[in-house]
């Protein structure tokens, strides 16, 4: 009977352990992407289950048709074949016709990539400068804007972090981060906030924010509150809800950090990617104007 339940037991963790091989966004994600596959397939009288190459190459072209963009579409595919695999299925995307028309689709798209405004760090000061000293939420918002600004931290960075994450001192605070979007196994990595002589210390809002929390989330809010809170406080600085997303605070600091003449590595230190290419992408408008050869030419 041990035995029994012992086993019970282990297939219940590995269960457990297997609903964690993809973060919750990625998991949504393809959940979205399969049910807009299974509706295509519906309307149009394919099976969606399992279904064949032809289907999921129409599904493509009727995907790019309606506009998506490469990066979209990619992740509808992936979603397809994850739905084929956990049902047992071969999936119709390891099909060399679907990877052909994928490679057709990334060399025909001339669609510029489509990025958040970063929001600087003078736009910054500006939103937090217009947070209500008598909202209830003030003390929070304020550390919450501060803190996913100087740490670049993403959306589902910011909501994880926990009490006991966090490392004081003199210098600053150090964040450990157990997982991100580059790091989905989980090995971790630390993210050094350094305090500022001025009114806009991410560290000493933090320090104020915590005051009323114990143990538990730092912010404890989900993703979409993150987006919330954000549109809610540039509206209240005069700026159009639209303007800004979470993902604006992390461009914002990668932006600055390259204005003001920050190394690539340190501001990876902060940021978490691995190489120079996403740096080079957010600071693409920054730099074309640095030493740019046509000033002047004319005298």
């Amino acid at each position: 009977m041990n035995q029994i339940v012992s086993l019970q037991s282990d297939l219940q963790a590995s269960e457990n352990l297997a609903a964690q091989f993809r973060a919750d966004s990625t998991i949504e994600s393809y959940q979205t992407g399969a049910k807009q596959f299974a509706e295509y397939c519906e309307t149009n009288g394919l099976c969606a289950l399992p279904a064949e190459p032809h289907a999921v190459n129409a599904f493509i072209a009727y995907l790019s048709k309606q506009g998506r963009s490469v990066g979209t579409i990619k992740a509808r595919v992936s979603a397809i074949g994850w739905v084929h695999k956990t049902a047992g299925y071969w999936s119709p995307t390891s099909d060399a016709t679907v990877e052909m028309v994928l490679a057709g689709l990334t060399r025909t798209d001339t669609t510029p990539i489509k990025q958040a405004k970063p929001m600087l760090a003078n736009t910054a000061k500006t939103i937090i400068d217009a947070i209500a000293a008598d909202d209830v939420r003030a003390v929070r918002d304020r550390a919450l804007l501060l803190m996913s600004f100087f740490g670049a931290f993403r959306r589902s960075e910011l909501v994880q972090i926990r009490v006991c994450d966090l490392e004081f001192t003199d210098e600053g605070v150090s964040v450990y981060l157990a997982k991100s979007k580059t790091d989905q196994e989980g090995h971790g990595r630390w993210v050094a906030v350094a305090r500022q002589d001025n009114d806009y210390c991410p560290v000493d809002a933090l320090e104020d924010h915590l005051l009323d929390i114990d143990v538990g989330r730092v912010f404890a809010v989900t993703g979409r509150m993150v987006d919330k809170i954000i549109k809610k406080l540039a509206v209240r600085a005069g700026f159009d809800k639209m303007e800004f997303s979470p993902h604006s605070l992390r461009a914002g600091m990668i932006t600055q950090a390259s204005l003001n003449d920050v190394e690539k590595r340190d501001i990876r230190r902060i940021s978490g990617h691995k190489t120079d290419a996403m740096i080079d992408r957010y600071t693409r408008v920054t730099d074309q104007w640095k030493n740019n050869a046509t000033r002047g030419l004319m005298g």
